[in-house]
């Protein structure tokens, strides 16, 4: 579940849940116990990282690691953990004059909303415990129902199971493009 907040009060703008629309917030709804809380302290990065992410399966968005800064270059001081549709896109150069190099667009599935929904991880000075410092929960864009979420990055890895078949495939004479497409038809 999704709570919407906008600024605006149009019913019709607020029906649209696939567009983008200028003012609104997406809050994910999830369980109190499973929100990540400023200032809690957890044992390694590691354990704080899943935390996160498992926090993001189950709002309905996925997440990608950012930036990072050490002590010493050895200690991580702090870890940026963020939305996977967040930050900017990179500028292109497009030199509108040439007209010899008329290019063909590629293809790309990556949208970028520029928002900061995020997490920062800071280190507890001389332990190698990890807190949270600082947590922005809300999103621009709305955020993966159930059904969708069969079609993320992270469903879409095949399992170890998986792989082992399309592996051992071809001692049946079928080639590992042909297993793969009935792994796929399999799994629906």
């Amino acid at each position: 579940m999704i709570t919407q907040y906008s600024e605006s009060s149009n019913s019709t703008n607020e029906s649209y849940c696939s567009n983008i629309i200028e003012g609104s917030e997406y809050k994910p709804d999830v369980p109190t116990e499973f929100v990540p809380i400023v200032n809690n302290i957890f044992k390694s990065l590691n354990l704080v990282v899943k935390m996160y992410t498992d926090y993001a399966e189950m709002a309905g968005f996925q997440t990608r690691l950012s930036s990072q800064s050490k002590y010493n270059s050895q200690i991580i001081k702090e870890k940026y953990v963020i939305c996977n549709r967040g930050g900017k896109d990179k500028p292109k150069p497009c030199d509108t004059l040439a007209t010899s190099s008329i290019k063909r667009k590629p293809n790309s599935n990556k949208i970028i909303t520029g928002y900061k929904a995020n997490i920062i991880f800071e280190n507890v000075y001389g332990k190698t415990d990890y807190k949270v410092q600082k947590f922005f929960e809300l999103h621009n864009h709305p955020l993966e129902s159930i059904e969708e979420r069969t079609y993320t990055k992270k469903a879409r890895n095949m399992s170890y199971s998986e792989k082992e078949f399309v592996v051992r495939a071809p001692k049946a004479k079928i080639c590992p493009t042909m297993a793969h497409k009935i792994q796929a038809v399999l799994k629906g």
